[in-house]
């Protein structure tokens, strides 16, 4: 999925280890990663919780402690967070037009469930006038 990263991915892309990126997962500063439940239990970790954890670059390489395979200039850094940002925007968006279609969806439920209330008490009404008696509770 685009946007989303593996351990391996997201270390070669912050320039650190395995283990910081682990070592995040585990402290929660990744915090909209997940854990597939495929057979390797392999995690995803969003680009913009990758560029929002510091993690890129020189800043990547002073934390872990370990020394980066390759060095990443600051324009190569700010592209990584523009890129991360712009999919947090995009992200955004779309949540956001989720949610409008979800509460589209709703009102709709709520006027079935309006008009089926009043059909059912339509019904009631009826049968307790074919049956000849009359129920106090449905009027």
């Amino acid at each position: 999925m685009k946007g989303w990263l593996t351990i391996t991915e997201a270390a070669k892309a912050a320039g650190c280890s395995r283990d910081t990126i682990k070592r995040h997962l585990r402290d929660g500063k990744l915090p909209n990663a997940r854990r597939l439940q495929d057979v390797n239990q392999t995690w995803q970790i969003p680009l913009a919780d990758l560029a929002q954890s510091g993690l890129t670059g020189k800043l990547a390489r002073a934390s872990s402690g370990w020394p980066a395979q390759r060095d990443t200039s600051p324009t190569q850094a700010a592209a990584v967070r523009a890129h991360a940002s712009a999919e947090a925007a995009s992200l955004s968006t779309d949540a956001h037009l989720r949610m409008a279609a979800l509460e589209a969806d709703l009102r709709v439920a709520q006027a079935l469930a309006e008009e089926r209330a009043a059909h059912i008490a339509d019904l009631q009404l009826a049968l307790s006038a074919i049956s000849g008696r009359h129920d106090p509770k449905v009027a």
